[in-house]
């Protein structure tokens, strides 16, 4: 007897439980779930990476001096790195300590974790339709 399992190593008699295509979401959702939670975790992972170069490291002026720049708080019209989003700590008109990849990456990141937790639910409720339309169960 052949299997729909992933990769065929399924049990004989066990694959007649589950209604056509049930494995098929399983591995769509198990994708899906990894992808969310890699994007989450890679973001936050650069997000804290940026955050950490300058916390604790002395005060905007000490930084932008480490840096060769000239800090001049009547230009540098946001009030810090913790102020809120978007993250920037300027030094002047022209200079900010701030990465320019941060806010992209954490924005890009964020929308792409959210898909995929769209995506996996969106399964998820295509697997309990599958599941109740065979035999009337719940998952």
């Amino acid at each position: 007897m052949t299997s729909s399992a992933p990769g065929g190593r399924g049990r004989e008699g066990v694959d007649e439980a589950y209604p056509a295509g049930y494995w098929q979401l399983e591995r769509r959702m198990t994708y899906a779930l990894r992808a969310g939670v890699g994007t989450l975790v890679a973001g936050n992972v650069a997000f804290v990476y940026g955050l950490s170069r300058f916390l604790g490291r002395g005060s905007t002026a000490e930084l932008c001096a480490q840096r060769g720049q000239p800090y001049r708080p009547e230009e540098a019209s946001t009030g810090g790195l913790l102020s809120g989003f978007p993250v920037s700590m300027p030094c002047n008109a022209d200079y900010d300590l701030v990465p320019v990849w941060m806010l992209p990456l954490t924005v890009i990141g964020t929308a792409l974790a959210v898909a995929a937790f769209a995506y996996f639910l969106l399964l998820r409720r295509r697997q309990a339709a599958l599941w109740a339309a065979t035999d009337g169960g719940t998952l």
